[in-house]
């Protein structure tokens, strides 16, 4: 996969609702950097401290650490609408839960495009690490789509009737 490959943007709409408490780190959309961990990942929390949140992270080099944010916002049982943004242009990560902003890193990691590593391994896609729940719909986009954001979201609600 070159999804991930020397891009700007990694941004993630999903339909999602976990039915787990456990803090095992279930994951609804995983990129994989060939090797090197998640350049992209969009979950539940895998801390034990607060289970019922959902995080967004990855690394922008191969080289990188990688870096999470959680939500402020428990998830409960109830489907979702997410959107978790990765601006490595900007150094930037989003994640919005309902139309509402719950966590920023204005620092995610260093300005500039990803690695040109190709994503690999058997662990890339949707509603992997034993995703426990139900996942409606996943749209990933690697252009910059933050002036669109609310438009995306608004078609999602009306389509599944979220909030």
């Amino acid at each position: 996969l070159d999804i991930s490959k020397n891009v700007s943007y990694i941004q993630v709409f999903a339909v999602a609702k976990s039915d787990v408490d456990d803090g095992a780190g279930r994951i609804v959309s995983f990129i994989n950097n060939a090797g090197a961990g998640a350049r992209y990942l969009l979950g539940d929390d895998d801390t034990g401290i607060d289970p019922e949140k959902f995080r967004v992270g990855g690394r922008r080099l191969d080289s990188d650490l990688f870096t999470e944010m959680i939500s402020d916002t428990q998830h409960g049982n109830n489907q979702k609408l997410l959107y978790g943004a990765h601006n490595y242009a900007d150094a930037e990560a989003y994640l919005y839960q309902n139309g509402v902003k719950v966590a920023e890193n204005l620092s995610f990691q260093t300005a500039g495009a990803t690695s040109n590593t190709t994503s690999g391994g058997s662990d890339n896609g949707i509603g992997c690490f034993n995703w426990d729940g139900d996942i409606q719909e996943v749209i990933i986009y690697t252009d910059d789509l933050t002036d669109q954001r609310s438009a995306v979201e608004t078609e999602l609600n009306n389509y599944y009737g979220i909030y």
